[in-house]
């Protein structure tokens, strides 16, 4: 009787929570409604109605398309193109979360078109994302990394850390479609490598999803394994249930791979109940999850030799992927029935569907697909050296003329000391003067070394990351030469490999010493037990370097350094909240 008085003691404080939040929202798009009403016909306006849009979004589309269609009509009457940009792109959401990806990529592209004549970088870098999002989905790889890179630059360029390991994640996920899994892991661990400084949860059991299965692309399936089980423990904490719909969708893959087809069909049906549970609050597209569900689940059924039931659940898929333009997903399905008609002696449908996918591989042809990705890549990376290069120049003309204005100061300053001193101070007074002046220089050539040091330790990173880059190609590309030429290739890449090796680790340590004298003796009275590669880590953090940045200089993948940072924390004594680098500046 107590317990069960408990529960309705409960079941009303949920009530009374739910309500008390349910009554705050209200109120919260009460005192927009209230506002808008009041307002005048400017921009101020069209901010409410964007803020009017995103509350109703997910919970009523039809007064979230009014808003968008009022909004949208004063934007163009006052020329206001960030509320024009806004307006599309809140359009194509809801496209998105109506299935029609179509008409939602009209919507953004639109909204690029205005977001583009604006300052309002970050939202334009976001609706790139979402561009490249579709046209992933629709198998454009070549203009899905475009955009991804677009994007990219942008968030980069407006240190945007939150949108960023999302850029990485999709760019990942592609390079693993196109089965270059180096490149694939190197996005993925870096995509890690921010939400875990970030401590996003959520963000690592995403990223954690992506490297299970990019291990099973690999055949290794017990690493899949154990990744995704790493994920799926976050996701269910998280009562995540678009995650715990992509962990079972995963595990499916893997049993099924693995031969356990009626275990693989179990793991599906789970993962269909989250797909049922992911509420309106969730913006992407579910009918792509379906289909890529149904697809597996089709091809389970007619592995069981149950081809009625599989035929049928396929047609019906290949309906929804078609409207979606799941161009790979078609491809797939069409493969499938064209074997399921051939093993029921249907053979004129056998031919039509295989026929039709052929015509779906030629048109996502891998092979051209590979070749624009890699035009696209060494495009993207030569921008990037040009704008490093400006950067640099940039800032060597405001550091001279920082330089000048200290001069013209201390010049002023002397002369006036000067006239000071020649009138009141005596030999002693001058004597400090000295003194003084001796401190400044000691200061300023120890910025000078300091900067000098970090320029050499920059510039190795980026002669080794060009010279390994340019190796990586060779590799790749090396048969595509004639069998005589390859032996050449092959010494070519042997020089480029040896002459990454040439850093000179007793030269830097030296010259880091000269400039940070105390660094390494503090760090060794206070920690004692430090091995000699997490001095030269904590000489690397000093110099404020990336994890990335020490992986190419170090040849360590990203993921070790990851691993060595989160040794060096719990050796010195952090908890999760302190910034390692802001310490070892501070020693």
């Amino acid at each position: 009787m107590k317990y069960h008085s408990f529960r309705i003691l409960i079941i009303i404080v949920l009530l009374i929570i739910g309500a008390s939040v349910f009554a705050q929202q209200q109120s919260r798009r009460d005192s927009l409604l209230n506002l808008l009403s009041t307002q005048p016909q400017d921009e101020s306006k069209v901010r409410t109605y964007i803020y009017l849009v995103k509350e109703y979004r997910t919970r009523n589309l039809d007064s979230s398309l009014m808003f968008i269609n009022e909004g949208l009509f004063l934007a163009k009457k006052l020329e206001y193109n960030f509320g024009i940009g806004e307006m599309y792109a809140s359009h194509g959401d809801i496209k998105v979360i109506q299935n029609e990806m179509f008409q939602a990529l009209d919507y953004y592209m639109k909204a690029v078109e205005f977001l583009e004549k604006t300052d309002y970088h970050t939202d334009l870098s976001q609706v790139y994302l979402v561009i490249g999002n579709v046209l992933f989905t629709q198998a454009n790889y070549p203009n899905a990394l475009e955009y991804y890179q677009k994007g990219l630059k942008l968030a980069d360029s407006l240190n945007a850390v939150g949108i960023l390991p999302h850029f990485y994640n999709n760019m990942g996920e592609l390079y693993k479609i196109q089965e270059d899994y180096n490149q694939s892991m190197a996005h993925h661990q870096s995509a890690l490598g921010i939400y875990e400084d970030m401590n996003d949860i959520s963000g690592i059991a995403g990223t954690l999803l992506n490297i299970s299965m990019l291990h099973f692309n690999t055949g290794d399936f017990e690493k899949a394994r154990a990744t995704l089980n790493e994920a799926r423990e976050i996701e269910e904490k998280l009562q995540h249930y678009e995650g715990l719909f992509n962990v079972f969708h995963s595990l499916g893959r893997i049993e099924e791979a693995s031969g356990n087809i009626l275990l693989a069909i179990e793991n599906y049906n789970e993962s269909e109940k989250y797909l049922g549970k992911i509420g309106g609050d969730y913006l992407g597209p579910t009918a792509i999850m379906q289909v890529n569900l149904n697809k597996d689940l089709g091809n389970c059924f007619m592995k069981l030799g149950q081809f009625e039931k599989s035929k049928e659940l396929l047609l019906q898929t290949y309906q929804k992927a078609n409207r979606t333009g799941q161009l790979e997903a078609m491809k797939e399905i069409s493969f499938f029935l064209s074997e399921i008609y051939r093993n029921t002696n249907q053979p004129v449908k056998s031919l039509e569907y295989y026929k039709t996918y052929k015509l779906y591989s030629d048109s996502i042809s891998k092979d051209e697909n590979i070749k624009k990705i890699t035009q696209l890549e060494m495009q993207f990376e030569f921008d990037k050296k040009i704008k490093a290069r400006e950067i640099e120049e940039l800032e060597y003309r405001e550091a001279q003329k920082r330089k000048e204005l200290r001069y013209m100061i201390f010049l002023g300053g002397a002369v006036l000391s000067l006239i000071i001193i020649s009138l009141l101070l005596n030999m002693q007074r001058l004597k400090r003067k000295n003194l003084t002046l001796e401190k400044d220089s000691l200061k300023h050539d120890l910025d000078f070394k300091n900067k000098e040091l970090t320029t050499n330790v920059m510039y190795l990173l980026k002669k080794n990351e060009f010279i390994i880059n340019i190796s990586d190609k060779l590799k790749k590309s090396k048969y595509n030469f004639k069998p005589e030429n390859r032996k050449v290739i092959d010494e070519i890449i042997r020089e480029l490999e040896l002459s990454t090796r040439e850093v000179s680790w007793e030269e830097f340590e030296v010259r880091f010493q000269e400039v940070h004298n105390n660094f390494y003796k503090n760090l060794n009275e206070q920690f004692p037990d430090l091995t000699p590669n997490e001095l030269k880590l904590c000489a690397f953090l000093r110099l404020n370097m990336s994890t990335k940045e020490i992986s190419a200089i170090t040849y360590q993948s990203q993921k070790s350094i990851s691993m060595a940072r989160y040794r060096l924390r719990k050796k010195l004594g952090l908890d999760d909240h302190a910034n390692l680098i802001t310490f070892l500046n501070q020693l």
